[in-house]
């Protein structure tokens, strides 16, 4: 009741300016699913990991964004409002996981000799 009371208590500090947009998404055009298809840069075909841009559906997968994105802009629409926060983002999962891809690759070759200390020891008596 305490938490009740104090959030009534408060209620005049918040702001009524406020402009929240409770808009619902439209249903996608089959122009913008079939950009949503393919990367607009490679023509590979989509996965679930690809950025699509809110404004046009273009779809862009990783290798692509990474190596032709200099700027946070949709290359199909060139929007950069919608685009540039999300691309950051995807940008930096991009790196995150291709790291996680390049570690697991590199310390688990079976032919690479275990360097550590304790591999080393002898258990054999003097």
């Amino acid at each position: 009741m305490q938490v009740g009371a104090e959030v009534a208590d408060n209620l005049d500090k918040v702001g009524s300016g406020a402009v929240v947009d409770l808009s619902l998404p439209r249903h996608a055009t089959e122009l913008e699913r079939e950009r949503s298809r393919v990367c607009c840069l490679c023509k590979a075909p989509s996965s679930a990991t690809n950025h699509v841009c809110p404004a046009c559906h273009a779809s862009v997968c990783y290798p692509c964004a990474r190596t032709e994105l200099s700027e946070r802009r949709c290359p199909a629409c060139g929007d950069a409002e919608k685009n540039s926060e999300p691309l950051g983002q995807f940008l930096a999962a991009g790196e995150v996981g291709h790291a996680t891809r390049r570690f697991g690759t590199t310390c688990c070759q079976p032919e690479l000799p275990l360097k550590h200390p304790l591999s080393q020891i002898s258990l054999k008596p003097p």
